[in-house]
């Protein structure tokens, strides 16, 4: 019974308003993940330019390097997700999953 009220309920949002609740989720998020990843890269950025070891800069530049991957992997998912169904994406093989390392 809950189930189908809820279903019910989300059937009627996506007719009213043109957007799944996921979509509008990630939508939402969006600024609320950029911003402090982008705070992140740019306190790594200042640290490499500042530390006077270069063991320490190598690690802050293998760090800047994977919160930039993450901060592209997130921003390419919230356009793929705002952009159209996600399942339809991945069936139509619009989105690519890749192992960074």
């Amino acid at each position: 019974m809950l189930h189908s009220i809820s279903a019910n309920i989300l059937e009627a949002w996506d007719v009213n308003h043109g957007d799944t609740l996921t979509q509008l989720l990630l939508r939402n998020s969006a600024h609320e993940l950029r911003t402090p990843l982008n705070m992140i890269v740019n306190y790594l950025e200042e640290a490499i330019e500042s530390s006077p070891d270069s063991k320490t800069q190598e690690h802050l530049r293998q760090t800047r390097v994977a919160s930039e991957s993450l901060l592209h992997a997130i921003v390419n998912l919230i356009a793929q997700c705002s952009t159209s169904d996600v399942e339809s994406n991945v069936a139509q093989g619009k989105v690519e999953v890749a192992s960074i390392s």
